[in-house]
């Protein structure tokens, strides 16, 4: 977790960032938990169709049915537990599968450092990099690491597709104020502003010229 660090005279931005993150970005982390949740249905189910018709291998077919077993059957720590056990010796067909999973439950035992990591090896499929870059910097806020979440989404918005770059944004702004780095945040703030992507247009104004003046008085 980041050291405290020092706020500018005339500038309190720890009333404007409270222990609890920012509703902004907690109604982001709120929806991207709904849509990885999602996510990682839709590819198990359209996984296992797939595996109906197309794929013959007994072990494949298998580590599918054990993984629908796992969900169904256990929760927190022990589900958990049981799908790491079964990444160990599920087939190469199932490991994305399998590694949603993995997050997924992680996320809801509360386990958000290991979370982050299983997102981290997600960002390895070229069609999930973006979806997994946004889970891990999730995790990384859920467990207070909110530097690393910082420099997570700056590398994400560098790669990802133009249709992530205000999500990235919003995260990117809440995560910079958390981890006390105005620069970043006012950086953040601007892009959406010039993405027209927020309806809000006077709460990004008040937070430009907020983090504007802060450094101003900073420098």
């Amino acid at each position: 977790m980041t050291d405290p660090v020092q706020q500018p005279a005339g500038m309190n931005l720890g009333e404007e960032v409270p222990e609890e993150l920012h509703p902004l970005l907690q109604s982001l982390v709120d929806n991207l938990k709904a849509i990885i949740i999602g996510i990682a249905a839709v590819l198990l189910a359209v996984g296992g169709y797939a595996l109906y018709g197309h794929v013959q291998s007994s072990n494949l077919a298998q580590a599918r049915e054990e993984l629908g077993r796992i969900q169904a059957g256990a929760s927190g720590p022990e589900q958990v537990q049981a799908i790491q056990e079964l990444l160990a010796d599920a087939p190469g067909g199932m490991r994305t599968a399998a590694l949603l999973a993995l997050a997924k439950a992680q996320t809801e035992a509360g386990q958000h450092a290991q979370a982050a990591d299983t997102w981290e090896k997600l960002t390895a499929e070229p069609s999930l990099a973006a979806v997994a870059g946004l889970g891990r910097a999730a995790s990384l806020s859920r467990a207070g690491e909110h530097k690393a979440a910082l420099e997570a989404l700056q590398a994400l918005r560098a790669t990802a597709p133009e249709g992530y770059k205000a999500q990235i944004a919003r995260m990117t702004a809440a995560e910079a104020e958390a981890a006390g780095d105005h620069q970043a945040a006012l950086a953040a703030f601007r892009e959406l502003k010039d993405l027209g992507a927020d309806r809000n247009q006077a709460y990004l104004d008040h937070k430009i010229a907020r983090l504007t003046e802060a450094l101003e008085d900073n420098s």
